[in-house]
C-alpha cells in the first residue's frame, strides 16, 4: 500500500511540474483573448499540456480523497510564484496558473473532498 501511494504521490506531483513547464513568448502582449483558445496549435503536444491532461485523468482515476491531499499541499507555494511542485528555484508566473489550472481540473471530480 506505501509503494502506490508513493507512486501516486509521485505521478501527481510530476503532471503538475509539467503543467509549468510554459514558456513566455513576447507574442502574447497583442494577441486578443480569442486567439490564446485557439486549439488549431500544436498545444496537444507540448509538456504542460500533457501535464494538465496527465492530472485531468489522474484525478478521475484515483478520485479526491487520493489527489486533494497531494495537490493542496503544494498549491499555497505555487500560488506565490514559488515552486511548490518541485525543488528548485521558483517565483514565476508559471506556477500560478498551474496551481489555478490545478483547481480548476479537480473542480469536478473532486468536489466532495474540496467542499470539506
Amino acid at each position: 500500500a506505501r509503494k502506490s501511494a508513493t507512486l501516486v504521490q509521485n505521478s501527481l506531483l510530476l503532471a503538475l511540474t509539467m503543467a509549468t513547464e510554459l514558456d513566455d513568448d513576447a507574442s502574447w502582449a497583442g494577441r486578443e483573448f480569442d486567439e490564446f483558445n485557439d486549439t488549431s496549435g500544436d498545444d496537444d503536444q507540448s509538456i504542460n499540456y500533457t501535464g494538465e491532461q496527465a492530472l485531468n485523468r489522474l484525478a478521475f482515476a484515483l478520485g479526491g480523497e487520493s489527489v486533494v491531499p497531494v495537490i493542496m499541499g503544494k498549491l499555497p507555494g505555487m500560488l506565490q510564484g514559488g515552486s511548490g511542485a518541485a525543488t528548485g528555484a521558483g517565483g514565476s508566473w508559471q506556477y500560478r496558473r498551474a496551481a489555478v489550472l490545478a483547481l480548476g481540473i479537480l473542480a469536478e471530480p473532486c468536489k466532495k473532498q474540496l467542499k470539506g
